[in-house]
């Protein structure tokens, strides 16, 4: 499927935190536990202590809200893959992502659990378990880009003249997920549940692994997509009626991608870092058989300097 280089995503370290005040002595001091950790706070004489009190639990609502912000700017290379498309050599690109939680609910882009969040999809969602390991999360999103029937330039694909247009998908289902020291594994299931597309199933799975070597994070993983008979067909299928020179009709089943991804990450100063991203995909044979599709693997490579707000 096609990737998008651009992408606004948010992701978030969501804790439940709770303040409870034990005591309020007379040495003017408030002892607090947030989340199995007990702090002393002293307090200021010259207040009440019910404002001390609604002090400390405006600190805490804060520690319940946390984002992440970056802009990225660079250089990306990616390759053609969809029929009409000339996209395929070196190109600047400007990339904003933004990582939020706010309590148990979050928007993130890949970038706590893939390496490849600036080419990668975004996730809205909801923390429903988790411990010191594992994690599993209500998500939605989407999986696979538009096709359309005119090129990058706006300008009309001949063989495409036909063509319903493929519109994005957008799918809920749940991920499971471990962190296993500097390894992560997680395993996703979604279903266009509103039936707005393709009326189907993919199912994700995902290793990572992250090396540290001096100043450098050296992060490598590998994936692998699958997409039911519907959602294949959605989006590769061409039916009789959109059949025109150059083009002829297609149906198939379930199909599959493979991913691999390598991410090098340097920090240059307090709020810059230089990041490198590889990204390689191999489609399945019925993916590249599809008259929409001109090559049987994606390519996505970025170098550039992300700057962290």
């Amino acid at each position: 499927m096609k990737q998008i280089v651009s992408i606004i995503a948010l992701s978030l370290p969501i804790t439940m935190s709770s303040s409870i005040v034990f005591a309020l002595p007379s040495e003017e001091k408030a002892l607090f536990y947030t989340n199995d950790l007990y702090e002393e706070t002293k307090l200021s004489s010259g207040s009440s202590k019910e404002n001390q009190i609604e002090l400390l639990e405006a600190d805490n609502e804060e520690s319940n809200f946390s984002y992440d912000f970056k802009l990225l700017t660079g250089i990306v290379y990616t390759n053609n893959l969809y029929l009409g498309y000339d996209e395929k050599g070196f190109n600047p690109a400007l990339t904003l992502t933004l990582d939020m939680d706010y309590y148990d609910f979050f928007f993130e882009s890949n970038r706590k659990n893939r390496i490849n969040s600036e080419l990668g999809r975004v996730y809205i969602g909801y923390h429903l378990w988790e411990n010191d390991n594992y994690q599993l999360d209500i998500i939605s999103g989407s999986y696979a880009p538009a096709i359309s029937k005119e090129n990058e330039d706006g300008e009309p694909v001949p063989e495409l003249i036909n063509l319903n247009e493929r519109e994005n998908d957008y799918n809920f289902g749940a991920r499971f997920s471990k962190l296993d020291g500097s390894t992560y594994y997680s395993l996703e299931l979604v279903y266009d549940l509103a039936s707005l597309t393709h009326n189907g199933w993919i199912l994700d799975s995902y290793a990572g692994k992250v090396h540290t070597i001096g100043n450098w994070d050296i992060t490598y993983g590998l994936g692998h997509t699958w997409y039911s008979e519907n959602t294949s067909n959605y989006f590769l299928g061409i039916k009789k009626e959109e059949v025109a020179p150059g083009i002829s009709s297609y149906k198939t089943g379930a199909s599959y991608a493979i991913n691999l991804e390598f991410s090098a990450q340097y920090p240059i100063s307090e709020s810059w870092v230089f990041e490198a991203t590889l990204t390689h995909n191999w489609l399945s044979k019925n993916i590249s058989e599809s008259p929409l599709i001109i090559d049987d693997s994606i390519t996505i490579a970025l170098i550039g300097f992300g700057y962290v707000f």
